[in-house]
């Protein structure tokens, strides 16, 4: 059975398939706590809420390396955490916790995407509008946006899911 989803949708990247992997083994998603601005967008996310976590590797294209719903609440690694400390694998290689920010997520029962891969062009059509309400257009553009940021209108994550093959929100 799929965890309920709350129709909002979050766009991360990870550095690492071998992040990502490690992240399906143990039910978790990780972000570094770099600076207070993505210490509050992480902690904005709730249960039920999709992750989309892109592939940085393939800059000519946007390749999903997958996604997941958050099953439960954020915790900073600081603090008490059921995570332990070094957790991914360039977290062991550098002997220090680089995402201290973690939220338990469920990867295997969520269908997976039936499309991985997109060209920037395709989200350019989708005319979702920014921030400060302008189109989000460019490979720089969407990389910006799948930097840890959250989709907020319902309509826009809807479409995103619907070009990568997404089960709907």
């Amino acid at each position: 059975m799929q965890p309920r989803r709350s129709g909002r949708l979050f766009l991360t990247t990870y550095t690492s398939a071998e992040n990502y992997k490690q992240s399906v083994r143990v039910g978790v998603f990780g972000a570094p706590n770099s600076n207070a601005v993505m210490e509050a967008k992480v902690r904005e996310l709730k249960r039920g809420d999709l992750i989309l976590i892109r592939d940085s590797s393939a800059s000519h294209n946007v390749t999903l390396l997958g996604c997941g719903v958050v099953v439960g609440d954020v915790f900073h690694q600081d603090t008490t955490t059921p995570f332990r400390d070094l957790l991914w694998p360039d977290e062991v290689r550098a002997n220090q916790v680089l995402y201290k920010l973690r939220v338990p997520v469920d990867f295997k029962t969520v269908t997976p995407p039936a499309r991985q891969t997109v060209t920037w062009s395709d989200l350019d059509r989708l005319q979702i509008l920014g921030s400060e309400n302008y189109p989000i257009l460019g490979a720089q553009a969407w990389a910006k946006k799948f930097s840890g940021n959250a989709v907020r209108d319902i309509a826009s994550g809807k479409a995103i899911c619907d070009l990568f093959g997404i089960a709907p929100l």
